[in-house]
């Protein structure tokens, strides 16, 4: 293929608008070696080898959960990766994450690894090391997953997805001078790091949370004097002045919610669905309409304060919850129970951690009925769950505490989303040319 062509085949593939006159273009197969991942049954004494489920959206490996495998000596110094090394989705994928992903390979402790059977290694080719840079080349691969382009090359057999890896290799690859290269990576990396570094502050708040909320829930604030208390077979050392108290007895309200067909096509008035608090908040996007006859309005109109409880669902999320604000309207719908709280004996706020507790959670579990892919808690049941309560007082200043730490996740998350959207926007402009980066500049 003449240069001219490629050229132009680089614009077109990469969805590019023109391409700076100082980049150069190769084929992928040009500038780097693929090699197969290795076969082997499973052995715990064998080589720790990375396969696709060792992905990660971010770019880079997970390497928590790493299989290890039984392979010839003889094969081991071919397949070790070494810093630099990108791998390949090449067979697995799904209707919703087509195959062809990529992540970038960095050493981790010294220690050696090896990569499985569905997944390829691209290597720079020796000739080519010192003058381009992996990184840089990582993420223009991985852009070329995120625009679609490796959707085009998977085909599926037998229900798995296969990348045309040959085809694959065939593509254009832009390649800025080396100092460009680097400088865009460099760019690309800080950015990275950041979001790493607000991960580890999700996680470290998470952690405190769940230690905050074990503590508060069970020992209070401040007390020096406690006793022993049993309720449905389980033991509890709570403050002194706290009582037991069932579920039951808290509530004002606990109910189904309209049981009408619903549609999605916005005919009548919005309610609520499981997909409605799947994430833990109202979600309007996600919401159901139906016609309510009017003497159902009342019924089935929520309050500021509700919490709706999924009691149908998945055993891993039976229990979710989730608050109406009364930000917009809203109507109870089917598979969610309607929780409204007496407020003379309790704070919503309060209950609502109540209710996301741990604690809680095992009650879900040790009651729910499990059949195939779902599990139920009826009504009743619900209304059995018994916990620790405090005075209404300790119960605002508990649910303020937890509050505050949850404020604190729910920022850091929102600034996580706004450095992933500063990343693809930068992978747009940098990959493309769009903005030609300043060499001599510091990142």
């Amino acid at each position: 293929m003449s240069n001219n062509l490629m050229r132009k085949q680089a614009i077109k593939v990469g969805k590019m608008v023109e391409l700076p006159e100082s980049w150069a273009v190769k084929q992928i197969k040009e500038t780097m070696d693929l090699e197969s991942g290795v076969w082997g049954k499973e052995d715990e004494s064998g080589y720790p080898v990375l396969r696709s489920t060792n992905f990660t959206e971010s770019g880079y490996i997970d390497f928590e959960e790493v299989t290890y495998r039984d392979i010839p000596d003889r094969k081991i110094d071919d397949k070790k990766l070494k810093k630099g090394d990108v791998l390949l989705e090449i067979s697995g994928g799904g209707p919703k994450q087509p195959v062809g992903r990529v992540v970038f390979f960095d050493e981790k402790e010294n220690k050696d690894y090896l990569f499985g059977n569905f997944v390829k290694r691209l290597r720079l080719k020796d000739k080519l090391s010192e003058e381009n840079d992996p990184f840089y080349i990582f993420r223009f691969l991985e852009r070329y997953y995120d625009i679609g382009q490796t959707e085009t090359l998977q085909h599926q057999t037998t229900g798995i997805r296969n990348l045309d890896y040959r085809a694959y290799m065939s593509l254009p690859l832009p390649l800025p001078p080396f100092p460009e290269q680097k400088k865009i990576a460099s760019i690309l990396l800080s950015v990275d790091k950041s979001i790493e570094k607000t991960d580890e502050v999700i996680e470290e708040t998470k952690e405190l949370k769940k230690g905050l909320m074990k503590e508060l829930l069970t020992k209070g604030i401040g007390h020096s004097e406690f006793k022993e208390v049993t309720a449905l077979g389980q033991n509890y050392t709570i403050p002194k002045d706290w009582s037991l108290k069932e579920l039951n007895e808290v509530l004002k309200v606990i109910r189904n919610g309209s049981s009408k067909k619903q549609n999605k096509q916005g005919q009548g008035l919005p309610v609520s669905r499981i997909e409605t608090i799947s994430d833990g908040t109202i979600n309007y996007d996600k919401v159901g309409y139906v016609d309510l006859e009017p003497e159902d309005l009342k019924k089935h109109e929520l309050e500021k304060g509700d919490v709706l409880f999924s009691h149908i669902n998945s055993i891993a999320h039976i229990g979710k919850v989730a608050q109406y604000k009364a930000d917009k309207k809203l109507y109870h719908g089917m598979n969610l129970l309607k929780l409204r709280f007496d407020n003379k004996i309790v704070t919503d706020q309060f209950m609502l951690h109540r209710l996301k507790s741990i604690n809680a959670k095992h009650f879900y579990e040790r009651y729910a009925k499990q059949a195939v892919n779902q599990a139920s808690l009826n009504q009743k049941d619900v209304g059995l769950y018994t916990f620790p309560l405090p005075s209404l007082e300790e119960q605002k200043k508990i649910a303020s505490i937890i509050s505050l730490v949850e404020s604190k996740i729910k920022k850091e998350e929102e600034y996580k989303a706004k450095l992933e959207r500063l990343k693809k926007g930068l992978m747009q402009k940098l990959l493309t040319g769009e903005i030609r980066v300043n060499t001599e500049m510091e990142v």
